[in-house]
């Protein structure tokens, strides 16, 4: 019963964040939000706890990537990569 009341939980909230991303204009993270829902869900498909992990992930995703802007997102990995293999 409670893990049925996570997933909801959690699902509700992930859809909020997502459509909260759509008015403000942020398509690009939307657009990733969902594909990255659906890819996860598409991994862990056969099992309701390995949707539960999907969404459960998938909501934690949206919330990170709703505090961090895609752009600095990519000149962080940019400079990750260039120090580490570079360097």
């Amino acid at each position: 019963m409670t893990s049925i009341l996570i997933m909801g939980l959690a699902t509700a909230f992930n859809i909020l964040v997502i459509l909260f991303k759509l008015k403000l204009n942020r398509k690009q993270d939307a657009l990733l939000d969902i594909s990255l829902f659906v890819s996860l869900s598409y991994l862990f498909s056969g099992s309701i706890t390995g949707l539960q992990v999907a969404m459960i992930a998938s909501f934690i995703i949206s919330l990170s990537l709703f505090f961090i802007d895609l752009k600095s997102l990519f000149w962080i990995s940019f400079a990750y990569f260039k120090l580490y293999f570079i360097a």
